[in-house]
């Protein structure tokens, strides 16, 4: 058992990046399922935090327990409608912690939003990009190892 050209050899599995003939090995799959998972986790927090939208008081807070809570919110609105919010686990909804009577003001497309009249941006931008371009640069090499694959 010792080091070979793409990787290390054990006597259960060869974990080697190319096979013993020099063709490359076919596990770009795993790397595209990972590219895909990586997307969805990066897009839908930010996707969910620029698609909400609240302009009203909260009038009713009710929070689930357990590991992963979810807050459900109802709000008042300026024109005495009622509205509906679930606050979910993740960095994309809004905070799970809000007490009755907050004012919540939310507008589509901005991730920031107002607090009683405090503008709060809590949303990790960074974090969410970094998982896009892990993503974006997994995605580019299962294709160009899928590419290599291919019979000429």
């Amino acid at each position: 058992m010792g080091p070979s050209a793409g990787g290390v050899v054990s006597d259960k599995r060869n974990w080697s990046l190319y096979k013993a003939d020099g063709t490359q090995s076919r596990r770009w799959w795993v790397i595209a399922l990972f590219a895909a998972w990586a997307f969805y986790a990066g897009a839908s927090s930010f996707a969910d935090r620029l698609l909400t939208t609240v302009d009203g008081t909260i009038i009713l807070s009710r929070t689930t327990p357990g590991v992963r809570p979810v807050t459900y919110y109802t709000f008042l609105a300026p024109d005495g409608q009622q509205m509906h919010l679930v606050a979910g686990p993740t960095d994309g909804s809004l905070p799970r912690k809000m007490p009755v009577g907050t004012v919540i003001q939310k507008r589509k497309f901005e991730l920031a939003y107002a607090r009683n009249g405090q503008r709060v941006n809590d949303f990790p931008l960074g974090f969410q990009v970094l998982w896009i371009a892990v993503s974006l640069i997994s995605g580019c090499v299962a294709f160009v190892w899928w590419k290599s694959e291919r019979p000429e």
